[in-house]
């Protein structure tokens, strides 16, 4: 005989109680009648009736935290989250038996293991629904100091003004961005599968490391996309590698599978076929690979205006980072994973790529996602507030109050740094207009908390308890949640004086920013030549001409032998001499 499972307690809403109590004490029912149809318990409804309240008591042991210290540590949770330092259930287990232990407060926690339940983990989420376990995210420190108001502020000024220099407003054609996407020739995730129910070991066959392939993309604001170029990793270039690709692909291979400087030049000549008629806009990202003399040269030959992303800022200032990449991923692994389902081979090569990559092209590279990249970078239409407020608070730790009398941060002195973590922040109208960001120094526990008090204002609370007495701090006997989980901060780096980079900020790439380059009419310099001396012994003499022969009056890169009457160089072949000969040297002008 099978046991019934037992009955959930309180299963009746709040609104079914109101509806109860309030037919009961009209007599316009009774409690039997009441208990049926509503299903509430009889000696429920007269626990109520008895009590004269209509509020829903709480089933099950009384909550170890208040309302007001559960809403403290709802709100610092989620600050943490915030400024990119997350808690663990773990964490915030070990936590709440330490501010219990510490402020007296009854709870059921072991003693023993000195942490908080697992189950009072679970009563604490479904009673705060504002707080929930989710997947971070990795955030690169120098990213998270980046992105911040005063830089993506600069980033929009002067987007607006090449913007209206360009006649770029009301014409998205004309506004084009460019990225690379590196491509592994393998997953780049371990894929949920189907096994036996607990099994513990389930392999997928495949190789551990794929070879590298860059994906070379660009598309304007309108949503139209141009063809991509593949960088494949080699030397040599086969027909069959673009089989299959996206019509009006190319090509190309480099040393290591990704971008250089020379094949962004010839990239640029592949966008000048499809860009539009007259002066365009493209922004791309400052990769080392993009910053080059020659790269301005040749989008100056198609009227291009090359405007560079400040770096360290691209995951949400770049439309194709931002909306076309962030399932390419996804849709890879899932091609991926067909085509060895219908072929049975596990071997990806560079024949092969373009059989998955031109599926997964047509997926990502839609008009729709394009223009939703940048509708949320703000590019177009031009939004100088499309980015969340929540993106710039990772930067709060590198947010320094501005001290009354300012004093270079490279030479502080202690007594320096006690004025500065001493300094309280002065309101402004924009809430945050009394901090700058500074490059190089990190800030400290305390004028972290400082900042942090400022900006959710808490500094009043803490004026208050720094003016306590030691004695009066001892009676107090309490500790907050904020001083259980303070905001991990890095050591203070030393300050270093060095040349900022050209993308530390939002720029328009100009030929003055590079150094010139020698054109073709400039013939390269030699690095050395060979000569005698007037002993007879040969030495290398350091050589500040071409290599232009005065005797055959051509420039190539020959042996040469320097005249020791008119100091000109020739080559030796055109003289007739060898490198064996190690005697004196006159040209034939001389000798004539």
């Amino acid at each position: 005989m099978s046991s019934e499972k037992a009955k959930k307690r309180g299963n009746w809403t709040q609104d079914n109680l109101n509806k109860a109590l309030e037919a009961i004490r009209k007599k316009e029912i009774s409690d039997y009648k009441a208990a049926k149809e509503f299903g509430i318990p009889r000696r429920t409804l007269r626990r109520y009736l008895k009590s004269n309240s209509n509020q829903k008591a709480k089933l099950g042991r009384k909550f170890a935290l208040t309302e007001e210290q559960n809403a403290e540590l709802c709100s610092r949770i989620v600050r943490l989250a915030e400024v990119g330092y997350p808690i663990t259930t773990k964490i915030l287990r070990l936590c709440v038996y330490k501010y219990c232990k510490e402020n007296n407060i009854e709870h059921q926690f072991s003693d023993v293991k000195q942490i908080a339940s697992h189950k009072w983990v679970r009563k604490f989420l479904k009673e705060n629904p504002t707080v929930s376990i989710r997947k971070s995210q990795n955030l690169n420190p120098a990213r998270a100091q980046k992105l911040n108001r005063y830089i993506v502020e600069d980033h929009f000024r002067k987007l607006q003004t090449v913007f209206e220099d360009n006649e770029i407003f009301g014409k998205p054609e004309k506004l084009f961005n460019m990225d690379e996407k590196g491509c592994r020739l393998n997953l780049h995730k371990e894929p949920k599968v189907l096994a036996k129910k607990g099994a513990r070991r389930v392999h997928i066959i495949g190789n551990e490391h794929g070879e590298n392939v860059t994906v070379v993309s660009c598309a304007n604001a309108m949503g139209a996309s141009i063809p991509p170029m593949i960088l494949f990793k080699g030397k040599r270039m086969k027909a069959e590698f673009a089989d299959d690709l996206p019509p009006g692909s190319v090509c190309r291979m480099t040393e290591k599978g990704s971008m250089t400087a020379k094949c962004f030049v010839d990239w640029l000549h592949h966008f000048g076929h499809y860009k539009p008629a007259g002066s365009c806009v493209l922004i791309f990202d400052g990769a080392k690979s993009h910053l080059d003399y020659d790269i301005v040269a040749t989008a100056d030959q198609y009227d291009v205006v090359l405007y560079c992303l400040p770096s360290n800022t691209t995951h949400e200032l770049q439309p194709l980072d931002k909306a076309v990449f962030r399932s390419f991923e996804h849709h890879w692994d899932q091609q991926v994973m067909l085509y060895w389902h219908n072929n049975g081979e596990r071997t990806l090569t560079k024949q092969r790529f373009a059989k998955i990559f031109t599926p997964v092209w047509d997926l990502c590279m839609t008009p729709s996602n394009i223009k939703s990249g940048f509708r949320a970078t703000g590019l177009y239409p031009y939004d100088p507030n499309a980015i969340p407020e929540e993106a710039f608070k990772p930067s709060i730790a590198s947010e320094l109050p501005v001290p009354e009398q300012a004093e270079p941060l490279a030479t502080s002195t202690p007594t320096t740094t006690s004025k500065l973590r001493t300094t309280s922040p002065q309101p402004g109208p924009s809430g945050l207009s009394t901090f700058k960001h500074t490059r190089a120094h990190v800030l400290s526990t305390d004028e972290v908390d400082s900042v942090e008090a400022a900006l959710i204002g808490d500094d009043e609370d803490d004026d208050t308890n720094a003016n306590l007495s030691e004695d009066e701090e001892e009676d107090a006997g309490s500790q907050s949640f904020q001083d259980l989980l303070p905001t991990p901060i890095k050591k203070t780096r030393k300050v270093t004086n060095r040349r900022k980079a050209i993308n530390s900020r939002a720029v328009v790439l100009k030929r003055t920013l590079f150094d010139k380059k020698e054109t073709v009419d400039e013939a390269p310099k030699s690095k050395c030549s060979k000569t005698v001396s007037a002993k007879g012994k040969s030495k290398k003499i350091q050589k500040n001409e071409s290599w232009f022969c005065h005797v055959c009056k051509e420039d190539a890169v020959k042996d040469m032998r320097i005249c020791s009457a008119c100091k000109f160089y020739v080559h030796e072949e055109c003289v007739g001499l060898t490198k064996e000969d190690n005697e004196l040297f006159i040209c034939p002008d001389c000798e004539n």
